[in-house]
């Protein structure tokens, strides 16, 4: 049964890759990726991120970051499901070309998108971001120097932030539950999605 929803999945997203006229199937190994703390380029399905954005939905004023985002997949899906505000990060410039193709062969005319070639850890947070996606990209000590960077910019711009972990490690879920500034909202254990929510009492929501 396993083996039959596989290539169910593999045939589905070369299916929607088609109907876009993108690419984003194709798993890649580049020299970036180490596999010790940078992975390689491997898509969330789209089943699984269309079954995200249908129950978390996004808004049109939502400004979306995608971490390790390469060929765009995400971005793509949020654009349709009505985000116009995407940034994108990734340590490959390879990747990231082929994203701004992807994006800009089926982005809406109003959709307004920003990548960025470099390592994750670095990044210091646009302070209009309010849902960020993370599929696996990275290990923890990637991901603490984000979510430390996080901490910083909704300390300095209180506002609800949501979180999207897809395919998360249980190292990384266990050390963002332990910073006890996000509620989980959500989740599908075996699938590796969690959902969290940060609500600060002063946020200014619309």
């Amino acid at each position: 049964m396993n083996k039959i929803f596989y290539y169910y999945n593999k045939a589905y997203d070369w299916f929607v890759d088609k109907n876009l006229n993108i690419e984003t199937s194709k798993c890649i190994k580049l020299d970036e990726h180490d596999n010790i703390m940078n992975f390689m380029y491997e898509p969330s399905s789209y089943l699984q991120i269309k079954s995200v954005f249908k129950k978390y939905p996004l808004c049109r004023d939502d400004h979306l970051i995608d971490f390790g985002c390469g060929k765009g997949r995400v971005l793509v899906m949020a654009s349709e499901y009505g985000c116009r505000n995407l940034y994108g990060i990734d340590i490959s410039s390879y990747l990231l070309e082929i994203a701004r193709v992807n994006l800009n062969q089926c982005k809406q005319t109003d959709v307004v998108f920003e990548l960025l070639c470099m390592n994750a850890k670095y990044y210091d947070f646009n302070q209009k971001i309010n849902k960020i996606f993370f599929y696996n990209p990275f290990q923890l000590k990637v991901f603490i120097h984000i979510f430390k960077s996080l901490l910083h910019s909704i300390d300095d711009n209180p506002r609800m932030v949501t979180v999207y972990f897809n395919g998360a490690q249980k190292s990384t879920i266990e050390y963002f539950e332990k910073m006890g500034r996000f509620q989980l909202i959500g989740k599908e254990e075996k699938k590796g999605v969690y959902i969290y929510t940060h609500i600060p009492c002063n946020a200014k929501l619309d």
